[in-house]
């Protein structure tokens, strides 16, 4: 298997490659089921898969003010597309939304800037 350069990977939000910021990525495929779905009082589970959706949670690397805020603000619109290579199926895009953002503040250097630390969120596929 051929090693792939790091600066091959991306992760666009809107527009916005954050993949150079990305400290730690993990993602998830969720199922939905039909409303129906559940278990019948023999305890067998019946379902109805639907379709999975995806979910990825990010934690970026220390980054500036300047570096965090148009991620943040590109989070906080009700729908963003996402367009990246780092999932197990390779290239997708698609219609995904933000419903958790957090970090903190890990230190003002001398120099005045400060630099936000352990700062996560989550994109789920629309």
């Amino acid at each position: 298997m051929a090693n792939r350069n790091q600066n091959a990977y991306y992760f666009y939000i809107d527009g916005l490659n954050i993949a150079k910021y990305i400290e730690s990525w993990a993602w998830e495929y969720n199922d939905i089921d039909a409303p129906k779905s559940g278990r019948t009082l023999d305890a067998v589970m019946h379902r109805g898969r639907l379709t999975d959706k995806r979910k990825i949670n990010v934690s970026l690397v220390p980054v500036t003010a300047t570096e965090l805020a148009p991620i943040i603000a590109g989070l906080r619109t009700q729908y963003v597309t996402i367009r990246t290579n780092m999932l197990p199926e390779g290239p997708v895009s698609y219609a995904a939304y933000n419903s958790a953002r957090s970090g903190g503040i890990s230190v003002i250097g001398t120099d005045g800037i400060i630099r936000h630390k352990d700062v996560k969120f989550n994109i789920i596929e629309r």
